[in-house]
Protein backbone atom coordinates (compact mmCIF):
# COMPACT_ATOMS: atom_id res chain seq x y z
CA UNK A 1 0.00 0.00 0.00
CA UNK A 2 1.52 3.33 -0.88
CA UNK A 3 2.47 5.58 2.24
CA UNK A 4 -0.15 8.19 1.27
CA UNK A 5 -3.00 5.28 1.14
CA UNK A 6 -1.29 4.33 5.13
CA UNK A 7 -1.47 7.66 6.07
CA UNK A 8 -5.04 8.28 5.04
CA UNK A 9 -6.45 5.20 6.37
CA UNK A 10 -4.78 6.03 10.19
CA UNK A 11 -5.68 9.38 10.01
CA UNK A 12 -9.23 8.85 9.39
CA UNK A 13 -9.63 5.85 12.12
CA UNK A 14 -7.68 8.67 14.63
CA UNK A 15 -10.03 11.10 13.68
CA UNK A 16 -13.45 9.15 14.06
CA UNK A 17 -12.08 7.72 17.81
CA UNK A 18 -11.28 10.93 18.81
CA UNK A 19 -14.25 12.55 17.71
CA UNK A 20 -16.20 9.93 19.04
CA UNK A 21 -15.06 10.19 22.57
CA UNK A 22 -15.54 13.52 22.65
CA UNK A 23 -19.10 13.74 21.31
CA UNK A 24 -19.70 10.72 23.39
CA UNK A 25 -20.44 13.08 26.81
CA UNK A 26 -23.09 15.05 25.74
CA UNK A 27 -26.61 13.78 26.98
CA UNK A 28 -28.78 12.54 24.36
CA UNK A 29 -29.75 10.23 22.09
CA UNK A 30 -26.65 8.31 20.54
CA UNK A 31 -26.27 6.33 17.36
CA UNK A 32 -23.69 4.23 15.95
CA UNK A 33 -23.40 2.81 12.93
CA UNK A 34 -21.08 0.63 10.64
CA UNK A 35 -21.71 -0.48 7.17
CA UNK A 36 -19.32 -3.13 5.10
CA UNK A 37 -20.16 -4.15 1.60
CA UNK A 38 -18.70 -4.95 -1.65
CA UNK A 39 -19.13 -4.01 -5.44
CA UNK A 40 -18.85 -4.85 -9.19
CA UNK A 41 -18.47 -2.06 -11.29
CA UNK A 42 -18.21 -1.84 -15.11
CA UNK A 43 -18.40 1.37 -17.08
CA UNK A 44 -18.35 1.06 -21.19
CA UNK A 45 -17.68 4.03 -23.72
CA UNK A 46 -18.19 3.98 -27.43
CA UNK A 47 -17.97 7.43 -29.03
CA UNK A 48 -16.26 10.01 -31.23
CA UNK A 49 -14.07 12.26 -29.61
CA UNK A 50 -12.70 15.53 -30.09
CA UNK A 51 -8.70 15.56 -29.04
CA UNK A 52 -7.81 18.92 -27.57
CA UNK A 53 -4.02 19.85 -26.40
CA UNK A 54 -6.01 22.16 -23.63
CA UNK A 55 -9.10 21.48 -22.06
CA UNK A 56 -12.39 23.98 -21.00
CA UNK A 57 -10.65 25.68 -18.03
CA UNK A 58 -7.68 26.69 -19.42
CA UNK A 59 -6.35 29.51 -21.45
CA UNK A 60 -5.74 28.67 -25.35
CA UNK A 61 -7.65 25.82 -26.79
CA UNK A 62 -6.19 24.47 -30.09
CA UNK A 63 -8.26 23.14 -32.61
CA UNK A 64 -9.57 20.04 -33.26
CA UNK A 65 -6.95 17.50 -34.25
CA UNK A 66 -9.11 14.61 -35.38
CA UNK A 67 -12.22 13.17 -34.29
CA UNK A 68 -11.40 9.46 -33.79
CA UNK A 69 -13.56 6.49 -32.13
CA UNK A 70 -12.19 5.55 -28.74
CA UNK A 71 -13.47 3.36 -26.10
CA UNK A 72 -13.10 3.81 -22.12
CA UNK A 73 -13.75 0.68 -19.57
CA UNK A 74 -13.64 0.47 -16.18
CA UNK A 75 -14.07 -3.34 -14.40
CA UNK A 76 -13.73 -3.26 -11.18
CA UNK A 77 -14.56 -4.57 -7.61
CA UNK A 78 -14.98 -2.03 -4.73
CA UNK A 79 -15.07 -2.56 -1.32
CA UNK A 80 -16.21 0.19 1.25
CA UNK A 81 -16.44 0.12 4.96
CA UNK A 82 -17.45 3.30 6.78
CA UNK A 83 -18.02 4.09 10.73
CA UNK A 84 -20.86 7.03 11.67
CA UNK A 85 -22.05 8.58 14.89
CA UNK A 86 -25.31 10.40 15.51
CA UNK A 87 -26.03 12.42 18.59
CA UNK A 88 -29.34 14.50 18.75
CA UNK A 89 -30.54 16.61 21.60
CA UNK A 90 -32.94 19.38 21.55
CA UNK A 91 -30.18 22.06 21.09
CA UNK A 92 -27.19 20.11 19.90
CA UNK A 93 -26.58 17.95 17.06
CA UNK A 94 -23.62 15.95 15.94
CA UNK A 95 -23.01 14.09 13.08
CA UNK A 96 -19.77 12.03 11.68
CA UNK A 97 -18.97 9.36 8.91
CA UNK A 98 -15.61 8.05 8.45
CA UNK A 99 -15.23 5.93 5.44
CA UNK A 100 -12.47 4.02 3.39
CA UNK A 101 -12.64 2.69 -0.52
CA UNK A 102 -10.91 0.17 -1.79
CA UNK A 103 -10.06 -1.07 -5.29
CA UNK A 104 -7.81 -2.69 -7.56
CA UNK A 105 -5.90 0.56 -8.58
CA UNK A 106 -7.23 2.90 -5.94
CA UNK A 107 -7.87 3.81 -1.96
CA UNK A 108 -10.14 6.33 -0.97
CA UNK A 109 -10.76 7.61 2.18
CA UNK A 110 -13.13 9.92 3.53
CA UNK A 111 -14.17 11.75 6.68
CA UNK A 112 -16.84 14.19 7.28
CA UNK A 113 -18.84 15.46 10.02
CA UNK A 114 -21.48 18.78 11.19
CA UNK A 115 -21.89 20.37 14.61
CA UNK A 116 -25.28 22.58 14.92
CA UNK A 117 -25.66 24.63 18.10
CA UNK A 118 -29.79 25.42 18.22
CA UNK A 119 -32.69 24.21 17.18
CA UNK A 120 -34.09 24.12 13.42
CA UNK A 121 -35.38 27.71 13.62
CA UNK A 122 -32.47 29.35 14.95
CA UNK A 123 -28.82 27.50 14.82
CA UNK A 124 -25.24 27.83 13.71
CA UNK A 125 -23.79 24.62 12.20
CA UNK A 126 -19.99 23.64 11.49
CA UNK A 127 -19.39 21.63 9.10
CA UNK A 128 -16.07 19.82 6.98
CA UNK A 129 -15.38 17.33 4.92
CA UNK A 130 -11.81 15.52 4.29
CA UNK A 131 -10.88 12.77 1.07
CA UNK A 132 -8.03 11.98 -0.32
CA UNK A 133 -7.45 9.36 -3.33
CA UNK A 134 -4.56 7.48 -4.16
CA UNK A 135 -3.54 4.64 -6.55
CA UNK A 136 -2.64 1.03 -4.66
CA UNK A 137 0.13 0.19 -7.39
CA UNK A 138 3.56 1.09 -7.12
CA UNK A 139 3.58 2.82 -10.30
CA UNK A 140 -0.06 3.26 -11.48
CA UNK A 141 -0.07 6.14 -13.58
CA UNK A 142 -3.36 5.88 -14.27
CA UNK A 143 -4.90 7.49 -10.82
CA UNK A 144 -4.35 10.72 -10.34
CA UNK A 145 -3.75 11.23 -6.32
CA UNK A 146 -5.17 13.82 -4.69
CA UNK A 147 -6.92 15.45 -1.33
CA UNK A 148 -9.96 17.55 -0.85
CA UNK A 149 -11.21 19.22 2.06
CA UNK A 150 -14.08 21.59 3.06
CA UNK A 151 -15.10 23.84 6.12
CA UNK A 152 -17.76 26.12 6.58
CA UNK A 153 -20.37 27.97 8.70
CA UNK A 154 -23.55 28.19 8.25
CA UNK A 155 -26.67 29.62 10.25
CA UNK A 156 -30.86 30.43 10.39
CA UNK A 157 -32.57 32.85 12.37
CA UNK A 158 -36.36 32.64 12.13
CA UNK A 159 -37.48 36.94 12.49
CA UNK A 160 -41.42 36.13 12.49
CA UNK A 161 -43.86 33.06 12.38
CA UNK A 162 -43.53 33.63 8.60
CA UNK A 163 -40.14 35.08 7.47
CA UNK A 164 -36.26 33.33 8.28
CA UNK A 165 -33.08 34.58 6.88
CA UNK A 166 -29.82 32.09 6.29
CA UNK A 167 -26.91 32.29 5.80
CA UNK A 168 -23.23 30.18 4.91
CA UNK A 169 -20.18 30.80 3.87
CA UNK A 170 -16.96 28.23 3.21
CA UNK A 171 -13.61 26.98 1.90
CA UNK A 172 -12.87 24.27 -0.54
CA UNK A 173 -9.29 23.37 -2.04
CA UNK A 174 -8.04 20.43 -3.85
CA UNK A 175 -4.30 19.84 -4.42
CA UNK A 176 -3.03 17.06 -7.24
CA UNK A 177 0.25 14.62 -5.80
CA UNK A 178 3.86 15.97 -7.50
CA UNK A 179 5.21 19.28 -8.87
CA UNK A 180 3.27 20.85 -11.36
CA UNK A 181 5.78 21.94 -13.74
CA UNK A 182 3.90 22.67 -16.84
CA UNK A 183 3.23 26.18 -16.52
CA UNK A 184 4.25 29.81 -18.41
CA UNK A 185 3.39 33.00 -18.58
CA UNK A 186 1.99 34.88 -20.94
CA UNK A 187 0.97 38.16 -21.14
CA UNK A 188 1.53 38.59 -17.22
CA UNK A 189 -1.09 35.83 -16.34
CA UNK A 190 0.15 32.34 -15.57
CA UNK A 191 -1.38 29.59 -17.83
CA UNK A 192 -1.25 25.81 -17.32
CA UNK A 193 -1.82 23.50 -20.07
CA UNK A 194 -3.52 21.01 -17.66
CA UNK A 195 -7.12 20.98 -16.05
CA UNK A 196 -5.90 18.58 -12.89
CA UNK A 197 -4.41 22.21 -11.35
CA UNK A 198 -4.79 23.20 -7.84
CA UNK A 199 -7.19 25.12 -6.80
CA UNK A 200 -9.41 26.79 -3.80
CA UNK A 201 -12.39 28.11 -3.44
CA UNK A 202 -14.11 30.58 -1.43
CA UNK A 203 -17.85 30.94 -1.09
CA UNK A 204 -20.17 32.85 0.82
CA UNK A 205 -24.09 33.32 0.28
CA UNK A 206 -26.98 34.60 2.17
CA UNK A 207 -30.76 33.60 1.60
CA UNK A 208 -34.18 33.37 3.21
CA UNK A 209 -37.64 31.86 3.18
CA UNK A 210 -41.00 33.82 3.39
CA UNK A 211 -43.63 30.99 4.51
CA UNK A 212 -47.40 32.22 2.25
CA UNK A 213 -49.41 29.40 4.22
CA UNK A 214 -47.94 26.97 6.91
CA UNK A 215 -47.09 23.89 5.11
CA UNK A 216 -48.82 24.59 2.01
CA UNK A 217 -46.76 27.21 0.30
CA UNK A 218 -43.53 29.00 0.71
CA UNK A 219 -41.26 31.62 -1.51
CA UNK A 220 -37.12 31.30 -0.79
CA UNK A 221 -34.56 32.98 -2.45
CA UNK A 222 -30.63 32.96 -2.13
CA UNK A 223 -28.01 35.04 -3.04
CA UNK A 224 -24.05 33.64 -3.42
CA UNK A 225 -20.65 34.95 -4.31
CA UNK A 226 -17.71 32.36 -5.20
CA UNK A 227 -14.35 32.51 -6.25
CA UNK A 228 -12.09 30.45 -7.98
CA UNK A 229 -8.20 30.66 -6.88
CA UNK A 230 -5.49 28.66 -8.87
CA UNK A 231 -2.03 29.24 -8.54
CA UNK A 232 -0.64 27.31 -11.19
CA UNK A 233 -3.51 28.72 -14.18
CA UNK A 234 -4.68 32.46 -12.99
CA UNK A 235 -6.16 33.15 -15.28
CA UNK A 236 -8.60 29.73 -15.00
CA UNK A 237 -9.80 31.53 -11.74
CA UNK A 238 -13.21 33.02 -11.92
CA UNK A 239 -15.40 35.16 -10.06
CA UNK A 240 -18.95 34.11 -10.34
CA UNK A 241 -22.45 35.57 -9.04
CA UNK A 242 -25.95 33.57 -8.63
CA UNK A 243 -29.21 34.59 -7.28
CA UNK A 244 -32.00 31.97 -7.20
CA UNK A 245 -36.12 32.61 -6.63
CA UNK A 246 -38.12 29.50 -6.04
CA UNK A 247 -41.84 28.74 -5.15
CA UNK A 248 -43.64 25.58 -3.41
CA UNK A 249 -46.95 24.58 -3.21
CA UNK A 250 -48.42 21.56 -1.23
CA UNK A 251 -51.52 20.24 -0.88
CA UNK A 252 -52.86 16.58 -0.26
CA UNK A 253 -53.17 15.70 -4.30
CA UNK A 254 -51.14 18.37 -5.38
CA UNK A 255 -47.28 19.61 -5.50
CA UNK A 256 -46.25 23.08 -7.52
CA UNK A 257 -42.44 24.33 -7.80
CA UNK A 258 -41.05 27.21 -9.50
CA UNK A 259 -37.45 27.72 -9.58
CA UNK A 260 -35.79 30.47 -11.46
CA UNK A 261 -31.42 31.28 -11.33
CA UNK A 262 -29.13 33.98 -12.74
CA UNK A 263 -25.29 33.58 -13.18
CA UNK A 264 -23.27 35.34 -14.13
CA UNK A 265 -19.61 34.08 -14.17
CA UNK A 266 -16.18 36.69 -15.04
CA UNK A 267 -12.99 34.57 -15.56
CA UNK A 268 -9.68 36.59 -14.85
CA UNK A 269 -8.75 36.32 -18.89
CA UNK A 270 -8.48 40.09 -21.33
CA UNK A 271 -10.77 40.25 -23.70
CA UNK A 272 -13.99 38.81 -21.71
CA UNK A 273 -12.76 35.19 -22.76
CA UNK A 274 -14.85 32.28 -20.85
CA UNK A 275 -17.31 35.30 -19.33
CA UNK A 276 -20.55 34.39 -19.69
CA UNK A 277 -24.40 34.89 -18.13
CA UNK A 278 -26.55 31.91 -17.60
CA UNK A 279 -30.82 32.23 -16.69
CA UNK A 280 -32.25 28.72 -15.46
CA UNK A 281 -36.20 28.58 -15.25
CA UNK A 282 -37.59 25.14 -14.17
CA UNK A 283 -41.41 23.95 -12.99
CA UNK A 284 -42.64 20.89 -12.18
CA UNK A 285 -45.90 19.85 -11.28
CA UNK A 286 -47.41 16.64 -10.05
CA UNK A 287 -51.77 15.55 -9.34
CA UNK A 288 -53.04 12.67 -8.04
CA UNK A 289 -55.68 12.54 -10.32
CA UNK A 290 -57.39 9.15 -8.18
CA UNK A 291 -56.05 7.08 -5.18
CA UNK A 292 -54.26 5.08 -8.21
CA UNK A 293 -53.33 7.50 -10.83
CA UNK A 294 -51.08 10.18 -11.11
CA UNK A 295 -49.84 12.54 -13.39
CA UNK A 296 -46.69 14.75 -13.35
CA UNK A 297 -45.18 17.53 -16.24
CA UNK A 298 -41.90 19.35 -16.33
CA UNK A 299 -40.92 22.21 -17.97
CA UNK A 300 -37.13 23.84 -18.03
CA UNK A 301 -35.40 26.17 -20.12
CA UNK A 302 -31.37 27.19 -20.26
CA UNK A 303 -30.45 30.28 -21.75
CA UNK A 304 -26.69 31.23 -22.12
CA UNK A 305 -24.91 33.86 -23.36
CA UNK A 306 -21.11 34.15 -23.65
CA UNK A 307 -19.28 37.87 -23.77
CA UNK A 308 -17.14 36.38 -26.33
CA UNK A 309 -18.10 33.49 -28.48
CA UNK A 310 -15.62 30.62 -30.15
CA UNK A 311 -15.87 27.20 -30.72
CA UNK A 312 -16.44 26.25 -27.72
CA UNK A 313 -18.41 28.87 -25.74
CA UNK A 314 -21.17 29.37 -27.85
CA UNK A 315 -24.54 31.23 -26.85
CA UNK A 316 -27.36 28.86 -27.15
CA UNK A 317 -31.19 28.23 -25.44
CA UNK A 318 -32.37 25.19 -24.38
CA UNK A 319 -36.08 24.29 -23.65
CA UNK A 320 -37.38 20.87 -22.05
CA UNK A 321 -40.37 19.87 -21.47
CA UNK A 322 -41.68 16.20 -19.85
CA UNK A 323 -44.87 14.87 -19.69
CA UNK A 324 -45.84 11.29 -17.64
CA UNK A 325 -48.22 9.22 -15.69
CA UNK A 326 -48.50 6.34 -13.53
CA UNK A 327 -51.29 3.81 -12.43
CA UNK A 328 -50.18 1.53 -8.95
CA UNK A 329 -51.84 -1.06 -7.76
CA UNK A 330 -50.39 -3.21 -4.72
CA UNK A 331 -46.86 -1.61 -4.59
CA UNK A 332 -46.93 -2.04 -8.70
CA UNK A 333 -46.76 1.20 -10.46
CA UNK A 334 -46.74 1.11 -14.58
CA UNK A 335 -47.22 4.37 -17.08
CA UNK A 336 -46.10 6.50 -20.09
CA UNK A 337 -43.46 9.47 -20.18
CA UNK A 338 -42.87 11.66 -23.41
CA UNK A 339 -39.73 14.43 -23.40
CA UNK A 340 -39.29 17.10 -25.83
CA UNK A 341 -36.05 18.87 -26.17
CA UNK A 342 -35.42 21.53 -27.64
CA UNK A 343 -31.69 23.14 -28.44
CA UNK A 344 -30.73 26.55 -30.87
CA UNK A 345 -26.95 28.04 -30.96
CA UNK A 346 -26.07 31.20 -32.87
CA UNK A 347 -23.41 29.72 -35.33
CA UNK A 348 -19.46 30.68 -34.49
CA UNK A 349 -16.51 30.60 -37.11
CA UNK A 350 -13.21 28.77 -36.62
CA UNK A 351 -10.45 29.00 -38.32
CA UNK A 352 -10.90 24.84 -39.96
CA UNK A 353 -14.75 25.13 -39.36
CA UNK A 354 -17.08 27.77 -40.67
CA UNK A 355 -21.08 28.54 -39.12
CA UNK A 356 -20.62 25.27 -36.83
CA UNK A 357 -23.62 25.74 -34.14
CA UNK A 358 -25.30 22.83 -32.16
CA UNK A 359 -28.61 23.09 -32.78
CA UNK A 360 -30.90 20.24 -33.01
CA UNK A 361 -34.55 18.69 -31.39
CA UNK A 362 -35.33 15.83 -29.67
CA UNK A 363 -38.12 14.03 -28.15
CA UNK A 364 -38.42 10.44 -27.00
CA UNK A 365 -40.96 7.90 -25.61
CA UNK A 366 -41.48 4.93 -23.74
CA UNK A 367 -42.87 3.71 -20.39
CA UNK A 368 -42.12 3.52 -16.42
CA UNK A 369 -42.36 1.00 -14.08
CA UNK A 370 -42.07 0.93 -10.61
CA UNK A 371 -42.17 -1.43 -7.60
CA UNK A 372 -42.02 -0.89 -3.67
CA UNK A 373 -42.28 -3.38 -0.96
CA UNK A 374 -41.54 -1.84 2.36
CA UNK A 375 -40.56 -5.10 3.88
CA UNK A 376 -37.83 -6.27 1.03
CA UNK A 377 -38.29 -4.84 -2.51
CA UNK A 378 -37.50 -1.45 -4.27
CA UNK A 379 -37.68 -0.94 -7.91
CA UNK A 380 -37.60 1.89 -10.39
CA UNK A 381 -37.08 1.26 -14.65
CA UNK A 382 -37.82 3.44 -17.75
CA UNK A 383 -37.31 2.52 -21.34
CA UNK A 384 -37.63 5.42 -24.10
CA UNK A 385 -37.11 5.52 -27.82
CA UNK A 386 -36.42 8.56 -29.76
CA UNK A 387 -34.70 10.63 -32.19
CA UNK A 388 -32.65 13.53 -32.60
CA UNK A 389 -32.64 15.97 -35.43
CA UNK A 390 -29.96 18.30 -36.16
CA UNK A 391 -30.03 21.52 -38.30
CA UNK A 392 -29.09 20.85 -41.83
CA UNK A 393 -25.33 21.70 -41.95
CA UNK A 394 -24.07 21.35 -38.80
CA UNK A 395 -20.64 19.60 -40.44
CA UNK A 396 -19.71 17.19 -38.12
CA UNK A 397 -23.08 15.88 -36.15
CA UNK A 398 -25.90 14.04 -37.33
CA UNK A 399 -29.15 12.64 -36.25
CA UNK A 400 -29.71 9.36 -35.07
CA UNK A 401 -32.09 7.50 -33.25
CA UNK A 402 -32.26 6.99 -29.62
CA UNK A 403 -32.56 4.20 -26.76
CA UNK A 404 -32.10 4.47 -23.44
CA UNK A 405 -32.90 2.56 -20.61
CA UNK A 406 -32.67 2.65 -16.65
CA UNK A 407 -32.46 0.31 -13.93
CA UNK A 408 -32.51 0.52 -10.15
CA UNK A 409 -33.25 -1.92 -7.88
CA UNK A 410 -32.54 -2.91 -3.92
CA UNK A 411 -33.55 -5.89 -2.30
CA UNK A 412 -33.19 -7.00 1.59
CA UNK A 413 -32.19 -10.29 2.37
CA UNK A 414 -32.14 -10.03 5.64
CA UNK A 415 -32.62 -7.17 8.11
CA UNK A 416 -29.12 -5.77 7.69
CA UNK A 417 -28.17 -7.48 4.72
CA UNK A 418 -29.22 -5.65 1.22
CA UNK A 419 -27.96 -6.26 -2.19
CA UNK A 420 -28.44 -3.07 -4.95
CA UNK A 421 -27.97 -3.08 -8.69
CA UNK A 422 -28.04 -0.20 -11.63
CA UNK A 423 -28.15 -0.19 -15.31
CA UNK A 424 -27.89 2.94 -17.38
CA UNK A 425 -27.81 2.59 -21.12
CA UNK A 426 -27.62 5.35 -23.83
CA UNK A 427 -27.18 3.76 -27.87
CA UNK A 428 -27.23 6.02 -30.65
CA UNK A 429 -27.82 4.66 -34.15
CA UNK A 430 -26.36 6.84 -37.11
CA UNK A 431 -26.70 6.11 -40.87
CA UNK A 432 -22.75 6.08 -40.32
CA UNK A 433 -22.74 2.92 -38.02
CA UNK A 434 -18.75 4.95 -37.27
CA UNK A 435 -20.50 7.49 -35.66
CA UNK A 436 -22.79 5.43 -33.25
CA UNK A 437 -21.88 6.69 -29.70
CA UNK A 438 -23.37 3.59 -27.02
CA UNK A 439 -22.62 4.22 -22.94
CA UNK A 440 -23.31 1.92 -20.41
CA UNK A 441 -22.87 1.23 -16.64
CA UNK A 442 -24.00 -1.24 -14.62
CA UNK A 443 -23.16 -1.95 -11.08
CA UNK A 444 -23.77 -4.60 -8.32
CA UNK A 445 -23.71 -4.57 -4.19
CA UNK A 446 -23.69 -6.10 -1.38
CA UNK A 447 -23.79 -3.99 2.15
CA UNK A 448 -24.21 -5.40 5.45
CA UNK A 449 -25.11 -2.65 8.20
CA UNK A 450 -25.01 -2.16 11.99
Amino acid sequence: MPETGKIVLISLLLAATASLSVAADFSGQKRFSAAFGGEYQFISQEYYLQDYEATLDTTNIDQIEIWKLDKDEINDFIFRTNLGYNFRAPSKRVNLLADIEFSGDRLIGRSEGSFRLGDYDNNLRLFGKFESKSPTGDNDTRIEEYTYYQTGLSGRRRLTDRVSLEFRAGFENVSFAGENDDSVLVDDSLINKFSNFDYSIFSAAIGGEFTISEFVSALTWRGGWKYRAVPDSTRAEYDQYRFDLGYTYFSLKTIISLDGEVEFRDYAQPNDTNDFSAITIKGRFSHNISDRFQAGMLLATDIYSYKKTDIINRDYTRYIAEAKGIYSLNGFGLGPLLRLESRSEAAVKDDIIDDFSETYSQWEAGIQAEFLDTRALFLDSELTYGRRNYREGEGFLSSYNLWSVSFLASYSIFKNLSVDGMFDGTFESHSDRNDDSNLYLLSIGVTARF
